[in-house]
Parts: C-alpha cells; sequence; structure tokens
C-alpha cells in the first residue's frame, strides 16, 4: 500500500484526490437519468469519521475493462464490444478499520446501485501486483477477465519541483461479477 513519505505529500495527496474525486462524481451530468456518465461516491463513515470510500461510474468498456482512451490500440471487434458498463473505482478502507468487512460491504453496496441502474454485471480494475485486494474480489464471487495497462497515483517527493501527485505506468487485472439482477 502507497504511503505518502510525509506530512505535505499527505497533504497535496489529500488535495489532489478531493479534486479528482469532486471532477469524477460530482456535477449536473453525473446525476443523469441516462446510464452513461452517472457515478455515485460511497462512504462508510464510523460516527463522524470518514474511514471507507469507493466510487461507482458507467462508462463506455469493453468486457475486459479498457476505456475510449485505448480505442485507437484496439481490433475492430474489440471497440465492437464497447458498451456501457458499471465501475467499481478507488475502494479505500482506513488501515485501523480493514477486516471488518467495510470493503465488502462497499462493494455490495455498489453492486445493487449498479443493478438499481439496470446493470447485470461489476467491473473493477486493480492493480495486478495487490494480491489482498484481488483476494477479496475473489473471495466477493468477482473473476478475472484480463490484464490492461494502467496508471497508478504517486505523491511526488518533497524536493520535487511541483511538490504534486504523478502518475505511473501499472499493470491492471479487470474483475468482474455477474448475476447482479438475480440479488435483487
Amino acid at each position: 500500500m502507497f504511503e505518502p513519505a510525509s506530512e505535505a505529500a499527505r497533504a497535496t495527496l489529500a488535495r489532489e484526490t478531493e479534486a479528482d474525486l469532486v471532477r469524477a462524481f460530482a456535477g449536473e451530468s453525473r446525476r443523469a437519468p441516462s446510464a452513461v456518465g452517472r457515478s455515485a461516491l460511497l462512504l462508510a463513515e464510523d460516527g463522524d469519521r470518514l474511514v471507507g470510500v469507493c466510487g461507482l461510474q458507467a462508462l463506455s468498456l469493453t468486457p475486459d475493462g479498457r476505456g475510449e482512451r485505448l480505442l485507437s490500440s484496439m481490433r475492430r471487434e474489440e471497440r465492437r464490444s464497447m458498451a456501457v458498463r458499471p465501475l467499481l473505482s478507488n475502494l479505500a478502507v482506513l488501515p485501523d478499520f480493514r477486516r471488518k468487512r467495510i470493503g465488502s460491504r462497499l462493494v455490495a453496496r455498489a453492486e445493487a446501485l449498479a443493478a438499481e441502474w439496470g446493470f447485470d454485471e461489476l467491473l473493477l480494475l486493480v492493480g495486478e501486483e495487490n494480491r489482498p485486494a484481488r483476494a477479496l474480489y475473489a473471495e466477493l464471487g468477482y473473476a478475472a477477465e484480463g490484464v490492461c495497462d494502467g496508471e497508478e497515483c504517486c505523491a511526488d517527493p518533497w524536493w520535487w519541483p511541483g511538490r504534486g501527485v504523478s502518475w505511473a505506468p501499472c499493470r491492471n487485472v479487470c474483475m468482474r461479477r455477474t448475476g447482479l439482477a438475480d440479488e435483487q
């Protein structure tokens, strides 16, 4: 798990994450009645303390989780397989609150919401090296669909001129669970 090296890096990461979340999950278009662009930010709280979070977005994706920005590298049949699909993103639980089923409850709420939106599946992307998260998702009924290139967030070190957040290449496993409508 990534841990910022200093309080300044932590503050920068928090500020950049908040701005990214507002861009992804706020605004009128994100609450549209159509599925495309719809999104939700799900929170878990302990009293007045935020202890867990995840996002849910309806995006144009292939069955193995590749999105529109990869269109130019896709074969014709892969482009034809694109459809609006719900994607679980950014599941995070504070370390002191892990192993208390908070992540599982957030995923279950995202699944129910995806079903309310009319979907029968939920996709997610998880770092190829993130074995604990992959084990959790497998336990919850998710199966690996493929591996794709992605990016992961990194806080720049204190001595870096921009002192902000940068992105580094990574490999993600797309996992998918189907049958959501059957459970409602």
